[in-house]
């Protein structure tokens, strides 16, 4: 049998594309091939005084901890709380983490890595001290060596407790760096926003700021009665924040949309961690979630933009533990034995009869380009 484990296909996870790591930081860590028992925060490399050591010993046991994503053994140190006892945060930021974890109505994103998804690898560059503050550039790659290669940088704040390094915050898309496509996407919504509330702009400011893929044209908010193309479609998640309040906007090309206060869930995200197919046997999906354990996910397989009916849908898919995982035998009930190499395909998961809770995971099975001479 011919297995094929799938990387996804990254379209817009990033806010930087592809800058390669150099010869500048310190050299690129990632998740470990092997797996040997995960060393817990206190057992790690000890709190270094140098800002940069600190923020790499942090990530290595970050993603050292969440395991290797290939062995499909892999752990979530949010909902484990394994993050609470790291020696390298501050005891206040440990404490706006557990906040965020516990509410999610900042969204379902990973606060220490800024994504969704787990980078392949990261490195740590331009660190700049200040007196009894520090700020290190962590700088993250997906799918490093293939086409799909794409990178993110997001800033990690330091500040000098007893003698000792802490991380203090992490900044995901400072104000100061919305450039290119982002940029007037903001202020459109920041304009849209303030006009709704009869307020000035200036007193809108930037809550966060994240790369998205919407399951279909409508970004995620369709408008009853309206068709929309049936593509993923790129874009932004735009938090702004407003007196007590924090507003959410999803942007793509030139169109922002206010997701309505009722649409948007208050708590819980669903990952899909990969997808796996056996010619002639089954095709394997596996994920992680932070809704409670026995919840009932739906799944859905698109084929260039077509839903396949054959897919089981309404299988419930229980959270237990904060993973997920389903398989779907291929040549039976209608399924083909083997899926096309020329055609696009995703895997869509939602929670059942829930808030839209979804995620999205685009692939092929051509792979990437074979290196030329070979």
């Amino acid at each position: 049998m011919n297995a094929k484990t799938l990387a996804p296909i990254v379209l817009s996870m990033t806010l930087g594309l592809a800058v390669l790591l150099g010869g500048c930081g310190n050299p690129v860590s990632g998740a470990p091939e092997a797996s040997p028992p995960v060393a817990t925060p206190e057992e790690a490399v000890p709190v270094s005084t140098a800002p940069d050591t600190v923020v790499e010993a942090f990530y290595t046991w970050y993603l050292d901890y969440i395991g290797d994503r290939a062995s499909g053994e892999m752990r979530n140190p949010l909902v484990d709380g394994a993050y609470g006892s790291s020696e390298y945060l501050s005891e206040e930021f440990i404490q706006q983490v557990d906040e965020l974890v516990a509410s999610f109505d900042k969204g379902g994103y990973d606060p220490f890595l800024c994504a969704q998804d787990i980078p392949d690898t990261f490195g740590v560059e331009q660190t700049q001290v200040s007196g009894d503050q520090a700020s290190v550039v962590l700088h993250q790659i997906w799918n490093a060596g293939t086409e799909y290669e794409s990178t993110q940088d997001v800033t990690v704040e330091l500040r000098e407790v007893n003698g000792e390094w802490k991380i203090a915050n992490v900044i995901c898309f400072p104000e100061s760096e919305l450039t290119g496509e982002v940029e007037p996407l903001v202020e459109l919504a920041r304009a849209d926003l303030a006009e709704r509330l009869n307020v000035s702009p200036d007193e809108i400011s930037i809550d966060s700021v994240e790369a998205a893929e919407f399951p279909d044209a409508s970004l995620g908010v369709p408008e009853p009665g309206e068709m929309y193309a049936q593509v993923i479609t790129p874009g932004y998640v735009i938090k702004l924040a407003a007196g007590d309040s924090v507003y959410e906007y999803h942007a793509s090309g030139d169109r922002v949309v206010l997701v309505p206060a009722e649409e948007q869930p208050p708590k819980g995200s669903i990952t899909i961690e990969g997808v796996q197919v056996t010619d002639g046997e089954s095709i394997a999906v596996r994920g992680q979630s932070t809704l409670p354990d026995g919840t009932c996910l739906g799944t859905e397989l698109w084929a260039d933009g077509v839903l396949q009916t054959w897919w089981p849908g309404e299988t419930c898919v229980p959270v237990q533990d904060g993973t997920w995982q389903l398989s779907v035998p291929l040549g039976q009930d209608g399924a083909p034995a083997e899926l096309e190499d020329t055609i696009q395909y995703m895997v869509r998961a939602y929670q059942q009869d829930g808030p839209n809770i979804v995620a999205v995971f685009p692939f092929d099975l051509a792979g990437p380009p074979a290196p030329a001479g070979e």
